[in-house]
């Protein structure tokens, strides 16, 4: 049974200072605002996501939030999305759910672009903007092959997708 990995980059979060840590870095009033639209947009895909995993830093969760809303479902804290997570370990560690067919993972760049080039079969980074949604669709967890790019969607067409709601 395939499965489709759906990789969502936080939104935008507050910049880094001494007012929080790293684990409590939140996303700004306008981000949590543009990821409630990015979620409408998200549902009016009608993705068949069953599984929202999200790293425990607070701005990936508060990403994630919305979008479990939208869809009815919850969020799921993934230590292994944590900032700095190996493309291997995430999937390594993604195995338990793979019965999903469709599992969405909220977390941070490069470790999702790094995460999209691995599973593509790709070098490098993919690039991801803040919000940015891609679902790439594999044949196990872990995956035994390539996996092929259903979508790459920045938040732009997602908050407009939202809005055409």
């Amino acid at each position: 049974m395939s499965v489709k990995l759906f990789l969502l980059r936080h939104g935008v979060a507050e910049e880094r200072s001494s007012r929080w840590s790293e684990m409590e870095r939140p996303l700004t009033p306008a981000g949590m605002e543009k990821m409630r639209e990015e979620a409408r947009g998200i549902a009016s895909l009608d993705p068949g996501i069953a599984l929202i995993l999200s790293s425990p830093l607070l701005r990936a969760l508060q990403t994630a939030e919305p979008v479990a809303k939208a869809l009815g479902l919850a969020v799921v804290p993934f230590e292994p999305l944590s900032a700095g997570a190996a493309p291997l370990s995430i999937l390594k560690s993604l195995a338990p759910h793979s019965g999903k067919s469709g599992i969405l993972l909220s977390g941070h760049q490069p470790d999702l672009g790094e995460l999209a080039a691995h599973l593509l079969g790709a070098e490098g980074t993919v690039e991801f903007k803040k919000g940015a949604l891609c679902c790439i669709e594999v044949d196990a967890l872990p995956p035994r092959l390539k996996g092929t790019l259903r979508f790459h969607l920045p938040p732009a067409v997602l908050r407009g997708l939202g809005k055409a709601r």
